[in-house]
């Protein structure tokens, strides 16, 4: 052109423009079945002739403390700042194409390219009743009294920091046949995320069970009673020999555990609240009687000081 164009038989379509801005990426799928990923800033338009879809993806992007399990077909270029890839099929498979994954750690910003994938872990956790987007849902730390369910946590990112995460162990029988309900609250760190990766599929329910399985063996350890008086030894950590070595195993370290307390069936509880106000009442009254006494036991010697202080002067 410049000029007028008769289109007989043809339709005219106005084509969209796709942007990408710097921190973002455009993921185009084209026709003859090649995928193509193009780093922002970018823009392109769609031609249905040319391209199946195209959109806009948001680049990942990592914390100090974070990390991203990406796996990618061999022969892609690692990048810099990764860790080298270890190829996670063993040994040549007629028909099989070897992967290989890199562990990506923050702080970065990271855009796979097409034949890149990122790992999405699906543990154990509180679910989320709002998710805020399809990527991450659920909560690993939890509230208190909570229950951690099967995939109830979904996310991309591993957190490599100091974390913590609340843990009920409910239905914990003592010798005596009391049946407790016991809150924990657990101080952990992802140390090794190889091993972590090469080892388990579920970190967070093997680490719910490993615990549950200490409480239940303490507990039938001990009567109620003695359970009441011993319920401090479950804030060390030497009262977790299963949970140490299954963090162990997993790549975390276990900081600390700290009890937060018990439940029990609504007449046991009121049972010993009774008990508990019962003992309270009567050591305020001991209490309470003994400052009598010694209130009495003084006013007694200021009576035996006087009459000796009158006698003395009655002599003289």
């Amino acid at each position: 052109g410049p000029k007028r164009t008769h289109l007989w038989f043809s339709h005219v379509r106005f084509l969209d423009r796709h942007v990408a801005d710097p921190s973002q990426y455009l993921s185009v799928k084209f026709r003859d079945g090649r995928t193509d990923h193009r780093r922002g800033p970018v823009a392109l338009f769609f031609d249905p002739c040319v391209h199946e879809t195209m959109g806009v993806q948001d680049a990942y992007k990592l914390g100090a403390n974070e990390a991203l399990v990406v796996y990618a077909e061999s022969g892609e270029a690692a990048a810099t700042d990764a860790k080298p890839a270890r190829a996670s099929n063993q040994g040549d498979q007629e028909g099989a194409q070897q992967v290989q994954r890199r562990i990506i750690r923050g702080p970065s910003v990271f855009i796979p390219s097409a034949s890149e994938w990122v790992h999405k872990f699906s543990w154990h956790g509180a679910p989320s009743s709002k998710p805020s987007d399809g990527v991450k849902s659920g909560s690993g730390t939890g509230t208190p009294g909570d229950t951690k369910v099967p995939h109830g946590l979904t996310f991309e990112k591993l957190r490599c920091m100091p974390d913590q995460m609340y843990c009920s162990v409910r239905d914990v029988r003592t010798s005596d046949d009391a049946q407790l309900t016991v809150q924990l609250l657990l101080f952990y760190e992802l140390r090794d995320i190889e091993r972590m990766l090469d080892t388990s599929n579920d970190p967070i329910g093997e680490i719910v069970n490993a615990a549950s399985a200490d409480v239940m063996t303490f507990g039938a350890a001990n009567t109620y009673e003695s359970f009441v008086q011993n319920m401090s030894r479950l804030s060390e950590a030497s009262s977790f020999p299963l949970l140490a070595s299954c963090m162990e195993r997993a790549g975390f370290v276990l900081h600390n555990v700290v009890c937060r307390g018990y439940k029990t069936c609504d007449e046991l509880q009121a049972m010993h609240n009774t008990a508990v106000a019962e003992r309270t009442r009567l050591r305020l009254e001991a209490h309470t009687n003994q400052q009598h006494e010694a209130q009495r036991a003084l006013e007694l010697q200021d009576r035996k000081s006087t009459r000796l202080n009158s006698s003395h002067q009655y002599d003289l």
